[in-house]
């Protein structure tokens, strides 16, 4: 048996205006309509997740929930993770390490620079930084999500916008 995590970088955000914080940018016109688009490429090859989870970050949020509708993902299913904002990459892998074992296939929704790390570190191979709205699929070789580790990742799915 084997395990999948999809690391989806939240779609593109607009620059936060004066006294508005960093954890509440909203996406722009681009990243609402790329945030769709890469949930009905999703659904067309027949990617679908067991469970989403979700920064509680407004544009990762908002990625979330427009991805969701085009796979037709309950949006009150949609669980959200404080934690996942300005996690570090040990947060990240934390937290597969502790998602349930009847998940066999995982949406996180984050950010960069630790997302594009994470995939790095899951694979054992260099990509680039995740532009926004990239989704890259990751096969993992447990039985258990605790078993997680570095570089034991096949990277299966790479689309961004």
């Amino acid at each position: 048996m084997t395990k999948k995590v999809f690391i989806i970088r939240h779609a593109e955000a607009d620059w936060p205006e004066k006294k508005q914080r960093d954890f509440d940018r909203v996406l722009t016109q681009k990243g609402k309509t790329d945030a769709p688009k890469m949930g009905r490429l999703l659904a067309s090859n027949s990617i679908f997740p067991d469970a989403i989870i979700s920064s509680t970050a407004n544009r990762a949020i908002t990625t979330a929930q427009l991805i969701a509708k085009e796979i037709h993902f309950p949006l009150d299913k949609i669980i959200k993770r404080k934690g996942i904002y300005n996690a570090d990459v040990n947060d990240i892998f934390k937290i597969i390490e502790s998602l349930d074992n009847n998940w066999n296939t995982v949406f996180l929704f984050g950010h960069n620079p630790t997302f594009s790390i994470t995939v790095n570190k899951l694979c054992g191979i260099y990509h680039d930084s995740l532009p926004p709205c990239s989704v890259v699929g990751i096969e993992l070789p447990i039985d258990d999500w605790a078993a997680v580790s570095e570089g034991i990742g096949t990277n299966i799915y790479h689309e961004q916008p």
